[in-house]
């Protein structure tokens, strides 16, 4: 089976389709058998148990949350560190990924002239905007009612999950700088540089999220630090690659924009 469009519908008959998922964006699952047999399954008690077991020991969610979940779940209160986590990172993703839309801006308007910053102060009030959201979310009204009504945060952990996506209203700043030095590596044929840049994203979550685990740092904290300074290691790589890359000796667009990106 290809291309099963999202929120499609299979009628099947005592069969299991794992490929039947949107593929466009990016999902997989997989069918394993286990040694439970179907019976337990009936007990309400045991499929709770089996569900959190699931979520404390398989990755799930998007973007950056699969790669630290493997770490908050084994710190201390796990079960409300995951809580806080999912439910702070539930708001923030959406306006990260809003903040990475400025790759386009980027290489639709690039720098024009040698030390052209009209573009860094975009990114930079397009993300403090962007910001405002999470930080609405962050206040006792806002936060009260999503954290506590909607979804269902016990009331011990709802101060902690208010200040961990208060905290997050910066993340789409720093998103935005990381996508704008995308988006001019791209615009200047540079796939190396972003290569690195996500090699570097991936590296930092890991090394970060491992040196802070032994510390006994509170899961919600380690998880907000290692996604501020992921983009931030991305940046650096992105413009250590592009300085150290050979700039041709031409009056190309490339070049121009090499000229400006070094400034």
């Amino acid at each position: 089976m290809k291309r099963r469009a999202i929120g499609g519908v299979i009628a099947a008959d005592n069969a299991v389709i794992p490929a039947a998922v949107g593929v466009d964006i990016g999902c997989g699952m997989i069918a394993v058998e286990t040694d439970v047999p179907a019976e337990r399954f009936a007990g309400m008690s045991f499929r709770r148990a089996f569900h959190k077991k699931l979520k404390t020991r398989i990755p799930v969610g998007e973007g950056v949350s699969h790669k630290t979940t493997h770490f908050v779940g084994r710190t201390v209160d796990p079960k409300d560190m995951l809580a806080i986590h999912y439910v702070t990172i539930g708001v923030a993703n959406p306006v990260a990924f809003a903040a990475l839309r400025m790759q386009t801006v980027a290489i639709k308007f690039p720098p024009e002239y040698l030390g052209d910053r009209r573009l860094l102060a975009y990114a930079v009030v397009a993300g403090l905007l962007l910001g405002i959201v999470p930080l609405a979310f962050s206040t006792p009204l806002v936060g009260g009612w999503y954290f506590g009504t909607y979804q269902n945060v016990p009331p011990r952990i709802i101060g902690t999950a208010c200040l961990a996506v208060g905290i997050y209203s910066l993340i789409p700043v720093v998103q935005a700088i990381r996508a704008r030095v995308e988006g001019l590596a791209a615009l200047a044929k540079r796939p190396k540089a972003i290569m690195a840049g996500q090699i570097a994203y991936t590296a930092s979550l890991f090394m970060v999220c491992s040196i802070l685990l032994p510390l006994g740092t509170p899961g919600w904290a380690m998880a907000v630090t290692a996604i501020f300074i992921a983009p931030v290691c991305v940046t650096a790589t992105i413009y250590a690659v592009l300085a150290s890359s050979k700039i041709p000796h031409s009056p190309s667009p490339e070049h121009r924009l090499d000229s400006c990106m070094s400034a």
